[in-house]
């Protein structure tokens, strides 16, 4: 038995009993697919517990009764009949949760979302200022996408990668909809790449069922604690200026440090060279500094070939 199968008894044994009252062990056993005997550890684990876990306030049982084959009677129970409230940082967990699945749930389940969260925000009040901001893109790009993840269709994307300053139009076998830290992502399989790509949602400016099968990849990569799983890519981290420090609200990082004066280390995982030498070169000397320093010279070797260009006009 495994500790998690008791714990989700013990947390309804009681209301159970309740509601049924005079049922005997075996009868309780055969309803949670379980054994007399540990019904009988369950009462006796209940023992220890209670509505305020205070002396005299615990869970009783008349085991001898039960053991003995008799119906099941809790007393000091009264307190679980009551509706359960709310905490106000239960209520915001849940509302936060809702409201961050809501973008990546099919158009059938994002009403049921909807309803649970409107029924939430009823019963604990207002919500004491607290908002949640996503870039999921449109409603209607994320229904194509979640209709074709469930057919197992191909797409094309209309993607604006904001690398390359043009658009690209990939073809992708869609695998899932995640959201990581306020951004709603595609997880796919790139035919052009071969490989498994992330691309965020609110750069895809169109999206077309294809209608054509969806190969089998095998098994997403975990992307663990990294934001491109179907990429290694290497770490460049940028010691930044106040005035710089809004790449980090809009690129994904790894890791940041707050130093003085407003200014931030930030590490970025690359997976793609040219959107470093974009970003350096957008950011001019709001860099204070890159490590490796040799992750500079692309971009470095780029803005020399600008200004010799520049000279060379005139």
């Amino acid at each position: 038995m495994k500790s998690t199968d008791q714990l989700g008894r013990l947390l309804t044994l009681v209301p159970y009993l309740q509601a049924n009252p005079g049922l005997t062990a075996a009868e309780v056993a055969d309803h949670y697919g379980t054994t007399t005997s540990q019904i009988i550890k369950d009462l006796n684990v209940l023992w220890y517990c209670g509505p305020n876990n205070l002396p005299g306030q615990q869970f009783d049982f008349n085991m001898d009764t039960i053991e003995a084959g008799g119906p099941i009677e809790v007393t000091n129970g009264e307190a679980v009949r009551r509706p359960h409230r709310f905490q106000m940082t239960e209520a915001l967990a849940l509302k936060v949760a809702l409201a961050a699945l809501e973008p990546v749930v099919p158009a059938a389940q994002r009403a049921v979302v909807r309803s649970t969260l409107a029924k939430i925000s009823a019963v604990s009040g207002p919500a004491g200022g607290v908002a949640v901001q996503l870039a999921s893109g449109s409603d209607q790009t994320r229904d194509t996408l979640a209709r074709a993840i469930e057919a197992r269709h191909r797409v094309q994307l209309s993607y604006d990668g904001l690398t390359r300053g043009s658009t690209s139009t990939p073809m992708v076998d869609p695998a899932e909809l995640i959201v990581r830290d306020g951004y709603a992502y595609l997880r796919g399989w790139s035919l052009e790449r071969q490989s498994w790509r992330t691309y965020r949602l609110d750069r895809v400016i169109d999206v077309v069922d294809t209608g054509e099968r969806a190969a089998d990849h095998g098994a997403l990569p975990d992307l663990g604690e990294t934001w491109f799983g179907e990429e290694a890519g290497h770490l460049v981290t940028l010691t930044l200026s106040p005035r710089a420090a809004w790449v980090t609200e809009y690129d994904p990082v790894s890791d940041v440090d707050h130093l003085d004066d407003g200014r931030l280390r930030a590490t970025f995982q690359v997976v793609d060279e040219e959107w470093l030498v974009l970003r350096l070169l957008q950011l001019g000397n709001g860099v204070e500094a890159v490590e490796p320093r040799q992750a500079a010279d692309p971009a470095r070797d780029a803005a020399r070939a600008g200004l010799q260009l520049y000279s060379s006009i005139g």
